[in-house]
C-alpha cells in the first residue's frame, strides 16, 4: 500500500505530538507515525520550566495542564555525606503568567497534546524501517518504508523518533554517545496522601550519585537517581523489582528515610533504568541536521542528560520554532495550500474610479512579531476553528431567547432566560453576544443602534481554475458615494464587497441574490474596472447578502448601561460599527479575551464564581473596553465618510491630500492593539 501526505512526523512522543499540533495551529495537516500501539509514557513524569510553558501556551494547551499541577517555589540540595543542606529557589523562573516550574505526568502531557489533534493524525503500530527519496513534479519526496510493507510519500519529513532516530541516522548525524551515567526513574503512589509540600523539590548528592523527588499532586511523587555506569541500554535489567531493590539496598542505602520511603512506594510498572545519552555539541552545530525536506527535532536532534531538566522543554521549543518556520515558508511560497493557510496581505491600492488616481496603501505596520499581519479568512473557517476547541455539548442550537428576568438565589442574583420553546435557564453570569439587535443589550437598557445611512453588499467569488490575483494585494475602489474592494482568500476564492448610500432598513432590502448581483453589475459598479466586475460575476449566489450598516453612538457606549450586576454584552451587541476599519470581528475577538481574563482572574481569586467578584470583573471589562470600542466606532465612521464622501473637489482634496497623507496611518494604528493573555489557573488557587 502506497500513501501520500504533505507532512509526516516519525515518533509520537513529546516532540512529535507538539510539532503536529503546532503545524495544525498554522493550518498545515500532518500525520504522526508511532511505533507503539498507544501513547508512550516512558519516564512517568518530567519537570517543565517556563520555556516549556511558553511553548505550550503558544500551542494552546498550557491551560489544560496548569490547573492540575502546582509550581515549585523552592528546593533543597542535601549532601548526604556531610549533612549540609543548600536551599535553592525557583523564584527567578517565574514568568509573567506565574507558570514557573512544575512537575507533570508525562502521559498527561502527551494526552493534552494528542486530544487537540484530529482523530486520525496518529497512526499507531507504524514502525519505520528505512527511508529513500524520489523526484515528483519538480520536487523531492521522502519515501518511508514501514515494517508492515506500507510505503508513505511525504513532502516534508520530520524525525521525532528519539535518541536512536532512524531519520537522524539517514541524515548522516553521528550516533549519540554514552555519558557514563545511567538513570533510574519511577513514580511513587500514596493512595492516602504523601504529606510532602507540593512547592518543594528535594535533591540529594552522595559519592557519585544524584537523586531527587518532587510531588505531582497529593498522591503521586516522581523520583529519580543517576549513577555512574557504562552499561548499554540492552545490558541493563528491565525487572522492576530488581531495579527497586538495587536502589534501596545499594545506591541509596545511606539516603534519608524520606527518599527511601518514596522509592518503596513505587508503582513497579513505572520503573525504568536507562543510560544517559548525549550528542556532541560540535556534531549538532556542524552536522547534517537537515537535508532538503527532512529534519529532526527533540531527542532525535539533541539528546542530553537530565541535569538541567531541559530535554522535554527543548522538544516543545523545537515544535513551536519548527512550526513557525514551516508555516511562514509555506505561506510565503505557497508550498502547501490548505484550508487553514491564508497568505498575509502586504499591501493594497485605493483607486478613485472617477479620476483614475491610484493611492498605494501598506499593511506593513500591522505585521506583528509572528508575521501574522492582515489576512482575509472564510468566516465559516473561523467559526469552525473556535467551535472545534469547545466541549461537544457547549453549543445548544435552535435556542432562541425571548425574554430575561432575574431572581435571588442563595444570597446571589441569577439571570433567568426564558426561551421561545418554553425552556427556562438560570445563569450565574449572562453574556450577550447576540448581535446588533441584541435582546441582552435591550434588557440592560442600552439605546438601539442607529442606521449609518449606508448599506453593504457582500459576496464570495469562486474561480475553480484559479483567479490569478496576487494574494498579498488588496484592491479598493471609491466613486461617487460608493466604496468597494476585493481580496483573495486562497487560490480559488475572492471576498468582495461594496457599500452605498441608502436609508433602506434591513427588512426592506431585497434578499434575492440574482437581483443583488444584477444591481451591483448594472447600476452601482457599472463604471468600475473590469477586474472588479469579473469578481462580482463569479459570485457564489448563496453567499450574497445586503444589509444596512449600523452603529452605536460612542457616547451611548461610554455612558450607557453596558453591564448590570452579573450581566454584560460583547461583540456587535456591545459595539456595532461600520466595516471601514475592518474591526467588527477583530474587536469581538478582543472582547472575548479581555472578558475571559477578567472573569478568570475573579474565579482564581475567589475560588469560584462569586457575586461580588463577578460584578467587579464585568465592571473591569467594561471599563477596559468602552473607550477602545468607542474609538473604533469613531475611526470607522470617519474613514467611511471620507472615502465615500463623493467626487466633488472638496471631497477629493480631503480624501487624497489630508486623509491618506496624514490620517490614514494614525487611524489604522488602532489595529496594533494587544488585548493581553488569559490568566493561568493555579492548582494552588483551586485547592484554596
Amino acid at each position: 500500500m502506497e500513501k501520500y501526505y504533505d507532512v509526516v512526523i516519525v515518533g509520537g512522543g513529546i516532540a512529535g505530538l507538539a510539532t503536529a499540533l503546532g503545524l495544525k495551529r498554522v493550518g498545515i495537516p500532518a500525520i504522526v507515525l508511532e511505533r507503539s500501539h498507544e501513547l508512550r509514557a516512558t519516564g512517568a513524569a518530567l519537570a517543565l520550566f517556563p520555556n516549556a510553558w511558553r511553548a505550550l501556551d503558544a500551542l494552546g494547551v498550557a491551560h489544560n495542564l496548569i490547573t492540575l499541577y502546582s509550581a515549585h517555589s523552592e528546593g533543597y540540595v542535601t549532601d548526604v555525606g556531610s549533612g549540609k543542606v543548600v536551599p535553592i529557589s525557583f523564584g527567578g523562573t517565574q514568568d509573567g503568567e506565574g507558570m514557573g516550574v512544575r512537575t507533570v505526568h508525562r502521559k498527561a502531557l502527551l494526552q493534552a497534546l494528542a486530544q487537540e489533534l484530529p482523530p486520525e493524525t496518529i497512526l499507531f503500530s507504524s514502525k519505520l524501517a528505512s527511508i529513500t527519496t524520489k523526484a515528483h513534479q519538480d520536487s523531492s519526496l521522502a519515501v518511508l518504508y514501514l515494517e508492515d510493507g506500507t510505503i508513505i510519500n511525504a513532502k516534508v519529513l520530520i524525525g521525532c523518533d528519539g535518541v536512536h532516530s532512524v531519520v537522524a541516522q539517514w541524515l548522516g548525524l553521528k550516533a549519540p554517545i554514552h555519558s557514563g551515567r545511567m538513570a533510574v526513574r519511577g513514580l511513587a503512589v500514596y493512595p492516602q496522601g504523601h504529606g510532602f509540600k507540593h512547592q518543594v523539590q528535594q535533591q540529594f548528592v552522595h559519592d557519585g550519585l544524584r537523586a531527587g523527588f518532587a510531588a505531582l499532586n497529593s498522591t503521586d511523587v516522581y523520583w529519580g537517581i543517576t549513577h555512574k555506569s557504562c552499561l548499554k541500554g540492552d545490558e541493563a535489567t528491565k525487572d522492576p523489582e530488581v531495579i527497586q531493590k538495587d536502589v534501596l539496598e545499594n545506591m541509596a542505602k545511606n539516603f534519608p528515610s524520606a527518599y527511601l520511603d518514596v522509592v518503596q512506594h513505587s508503582d513497579l510498572s513505572t520503573l525504568t533504568s536507562a543510560p544517559l545519552m548525549l550528542r556532541f555539541p560540535l556534531d549538532l552545530v556542524f552536522g547534517p541536521t537537515c537535508k532538503g525536506n527532512v529534519t529532526v527535532a527533540g531527542d532525535a536532534m539533541h539528546p542530553m542528560t537530565p541535569d538541567l531538566g531541559q530535554g522535554g522543554c527543548a522538544a516543545l521549543e523545537d515544535a513551536v520554532v519548527l512550526s513557525r518556520h514551516i508555516g511562514n515558508s509555506f505561506i510565503k511560497d505557497g508550498g502547501i495550500r490548505s484550508k487553514g493557510i491564508k497568505e498575509a496581505l502586504e499591501g493594497g491600492y485605493v483607486t478613485d474610479v472617477g479620476s483614475g488616481k491610484v493611492v498605494p496603501i501598506t499593511f506593513s505596520g500591522t505585521q506583528d512579531r509572528e508575521g501574522m499581519g492582515v489576512r482575509s479568512v472564510h468566516r465559516r473557517a473561523l467559526l469552525e476553528a473556535l467551535a472545534q476547541e469547545l466541549p461537544l455539548e457547549t453549543i445548544l442550537f435552535s435556542s432562541k431567547l425571548a425574554s430575561i428576568t432575574t431572581k435571588v438565589h442563595q444570597d446571589s442574583s441569577l439571570a433567568v432566560l426564558h426561551m421561545e420553546d418554553g425552556t427556562i435557564i438560570n445563569a450565574k453570569v449572562l453574556i450577550g453576544c447576540d448581535g446588533v439587535h441584541s435582546v441582552v443589550a435591550q434588557w440592560l437598557g442600552l439605546k438601539a443602534p442607529i442606521h449609518s445611512g449606508r448599506m453593504a453588499v457582500r459576496g464570495l467569488a469562486v474561480y475553480p481554475q484559479g483567479h490569478g490575483f496576487k494574494h498579498q494585494v488588496q484592491q479598493q475602489f471609491v466613486h461617487d458615494g460608493l466604496r468597494a474592494g476585493f481580496a483573495a482568500l486562497n487560490s480559488t476564492d475572492v471576498y468582495w464587497g461594496i457599500t452605498h448610500k441608502s436609508c433602506v432598513k434591513g427588512d426592506e432590502a431585497t434578499k434575492d441574490p440574482e437581483l443583488l448581483q444584477k444591481d451591483v453589475l448594472e447600476n452601482m459598479a457599472k463604471n468600475f474596472p473590469s477586474a472588479y466586475l469579473d469578481v462580482v460575476q463569479h459570485s457564489d449566489p448563496s453567499t450574497l447578502t445586503s444589509a444596512p450598516l449600523m452603529l452605536r453612538f460612542p457616547s451611548d457606549l461610554i455612558f450607557g448601561p453596558t453591564c448590570k450586576g452579573n450581566v454584560t454584552v460583547a461583540g456587535d451587541a456591545l459595539h456595532p460599527m461600520t466595516p471601514d476599519l475592518g474591526q467588527g470581528g477583530c474587536a469581538a475577538l478582543e472582547d472575548a479575551v479581555v472578558l475571559s481574563r477578567h472573569i478568570g482572574n475573579s474565579f482564581i481569586k475567589d475560588g469560584g464564581i462569586r457575586p461580588k467578584g463577578i460584578k467587579e470583573a464585568l465592571e473591569g471589562y467594561v471599563y477596559e473596553r468602552r473607550w477602545r470600542a468607542a474609538g473604533l466606532i469613531t475611526g470607522a465612521y470617519i474613514t467611511g465618510w471620507v472615502q465615500q464622501g463623493g467626487s466633488s473637489r472638496l471631497a477629493k482634496f480631503i480624501r487624497h491630500k489630508i486623509y491618506f497623507r496624514f490620517l490614514y496611518e494614525r487611524i489604522f494604528d488602532a489595529v496594533n492593539y494587544d488585548c493581553g493573555k488569559l490568566p493561568a489557573v493555579s492548582s494552588v488557587a483551586e485547592e484554596n
